[in-house]
């Protein structure tokens, strides 16, 4: 009766000749860590990361948000030096030299927006107003994340297939004991 157990499936052990008793005391190399201690690397990895970016995301300073009908009051106010508009984000520098952050709709312009909320053209003619474009590596990583993350997904995927199925034909050949063991 042949049994299924660790010294009959090892396959180096079929490699030297068979021995299926080994010796007390034989070196078997390093084994597999226990659950325990995986569970345990996980999660020191995971508090090293996490204390990581707490240290970097405390390290840059803080701008106040701003709501929108407040930005417009400002720049009824001729408090706002400049404007900065980025997608639906606004970076506002105040003339005192203070910097503040507010949103808008995605939809409108920054114009229509604030006239909207009652400022005049001519109001909104004495601040400076930069619209910056999606530019670099953030842009074209956002464009092409959608089409070559799914791709990467399945290739990784079948790699890790085609690595067990070769696995275990080799196991199959060393159970039968048909010779080549590559």
């Amino acid at each position: 009766m042949f049994l299924y157990n660790s010294p009959t499936m090892d396959l180096n052990n079929l490699r030297k000749g068979g021995d299926q008793h080994p010796e007390k005391g034989k070196d078997k190399g390093p084994g597999a860590p226990p659950f325990l201690s995986n569970i345990l690397t996980t999660f020191l990895i995971f508090l090293f990361l996490v204390a990581a970016y707490s240290f970097v995301s405390g390290r840059q300073p803080k701008t106040e948000d701003i709501s929108l009908s407040q930005l417009a009051r400002d720049v009824e106010s001729s408090l706002v030096k400049s404007i900065g508009v980025e997608s639906s984000d606004l970076t506002v520098e105040y003339t005192d030299g203070t910097k503040k952050k507010s949103k808008k709709e995605v939809e409108a312009s920054l114009s229509d927006t604030l006239k909207n909320y009652g400022v005049t053209p001519e109001e909104l003619g004495a601040v400076q107003v930069d619209i910056k474009g999606p530019s670099g590596f953030g842009y074209w990583a956002l464009s092409l994340a959608p089409i070559l993350l799914p791709i990467l997904f399945l290739l990784v995927l079948v790699w890790f297939l085609t690595r067990q199925v070769r696995s275990s034909g080799v196991l199959l050949r060393a159970v039968e004991g048909t010779g080549d063991l590559s």
